[in-house]
């Protein structure tokens, strides 16, 4: 039995999986069951954890905390079956027992998985190379600039997200909150899936007051052509894109409208 629609919530979903198969994504649908060792693998521990009490398979007793595992098991077979890579994304349901601690129905939270892994699909050009941090931030500016409408950034924190390696864990942030974390899958927790190392992985919730509610505006041509200016500058390799972006649109006057990195040199 099918439980009442949420106005609007629908239409929304559509949207970002328009924006996420327009950029080459397949969507993925994924049972809601997981093992206790997957999910502890992304951060969960057993007390957060929703149990069946009488589950289907005995050796997937719980209701997932994050979609990743489902994915990750799709990646699996895909590489099973010889393919040089796999671009996926799932919107689905995460379960979680109330942080207060009362008893009840679990709290159920919407939530974009993505994982890509392998070569990149393939062009004209062939020999695709692999997907990299980059695709990743992509795919999130796809989700976020073309269905939430929001601003996004990324964070680097390694030492919050260990289940990434070192050099790409990132939190993600929508309109300056934390929503999330992406990054390249560290090779223990690979090992540990037994699926294959170098894999990006995003996941964010998607509660609705991510999305923009009110309509798209029109509004009259500007007097006069934007005027654009490129700026250069010197920084520590530990600087990130963000942090640059972020001291810059803090810095602009209140007529800026757009801050972005278009290139990096080195030595």
């Amino acid at each position: 039995t099918a439980g009442p629609r949420t106005p609007g919530n629908w239409d929304r979903l559509a949207t970002l999986r328009r924006a996420l198969i327009a950029r080459g994504l397949s969507e993925a649908v994924n049972l809601v069951f997981a093992d206790l060792p997957a999910l502890q693998a992304f951060g969960a521990t057993e007390a957060e954890c929703v149990p069946l009490r009488n589950p289907l398979d005995a050796g997937r007793a719980l209701l997932r905390t994050t979609l990743l595992p489902g994915l990750l098991a799709d990646v699996r077979l895909a590489f099973a079956h010889r393919l040089p890579g796999a671009a996926m994304f799932e919107i689905g349901k995460t379960f979680h027992r109330p942080a207060d601690g009362r008893r009840g129905l679990p709290d159920e939270v919407w939530r974009l998985g993505i994982v890509l892994a392998g070569k990149r699909i393939e062009g004209l050009a062939g020999n695709a190379p692999d997907w990299d941090p980059y695709d990743l931030a992509g795919m999130l500016a796809a989700a976020t600039d073309g269905a939430l409408r929001r601003s996004w950034a990324l964070r680097a924190a390694p030492d919050r997200v260990p289940w990434c390696h070192p050099r790409s864990a990132c939190l993600v942030e929508i309109d300056g909150a934390a929503a999330g974390f992406a990054g390249e899958i560290h090779p223990a927790t690979a090992d540990r899936l037994d699926v294959p190392r170098g894999v990006q992985i995003l996941e964010i919730d998607l509660r609705p007051e991510r999305f923009r509610s009110e309509p798209d505006k029109v509004r009259e041509l500007p007097r006069f052509p934007a005027v654009r200016r490129d700026l250069a500058a010197v920084f520590e390799e530990a600087v990130t894109a963000g942090a640059v972006t972020a001291e810059a649109r803090a810095l602009g006057p209140d007529f800026l409208e757009e801050v972005s990195i278009f290139d990096v040199y080195r030595g």
